[in-house]
């Protein structure tokens, strides 16, 4: 299930993530896919009762490329083929995230050498001038608390 999403994700995503340099995304996506048919299958025949169904020439999963016999173990052609094909684009995935980081470490490199070597020096700022408490306010008057009022409804309503 899991690869299924990968793969979809990344078939879905794939001029966006070619665009904006992911491809290793996709590479990831698209190899992981066939290797994970590959291990769904080895873990059932691994994990299946030999009575039932066992990896022998005969099985199902040689049906169209065959396989050969490595000691008592029966090794369908087919995964070779998926090893070979995954192994490649992940191969692929990692040579592309490499230049990936690369390209911002040089990138980086460049901008920082065109800054100016030595920071320009900034006036110092002025110390802040020791303030004397304020004085704690008078309680308001109403007639004062009117006129707040007022200013704050006339200014709400020339907004």
């Amino acid at each position: 299930m899991s690869s299924a999403i990968t793969f979809s994700f990344g078939i879905l995503k794939t001029h966006r993530m070619w665009r904006h340099k992911k491809r290793y995304f996709l590479f990831t996506a698209i190899g992981a896919y066939p290797f994970c048919w590959m291990i769904e299958d080895i873990s059932y025949f691994i994990y299946i009762d030999p009575r039932i169904d066992r990896l022998c020439p005969e099985s199902w999963t040689n049906w169209v490329l065959g396989g050969f016999q490595a000691g008592r173990v029966w090794i369908p052609n087919w995964w070779i083929i998926t090893t070979v094909f995954s192994f490649s684009l992940f191969f692929l995935a990692y040579r592309s995230a490499l230049y990936n980081l690369l390209l911002e470490r040089e990138v980086e490199s460049k901008l920082a050498t065109q800054q100016p070597a030595q920071p320009q020096e900034l006036a110092p700022e002025p110390e802040p001038a020791a303030q004397e408490p304020t004085p704690p306010p008078e309680p308001a008057t109403e007639e004062e608390i009117r006129r707040r009022l007022l200013v704050k409804k006339a200014l709400k309503e020339d907004a």
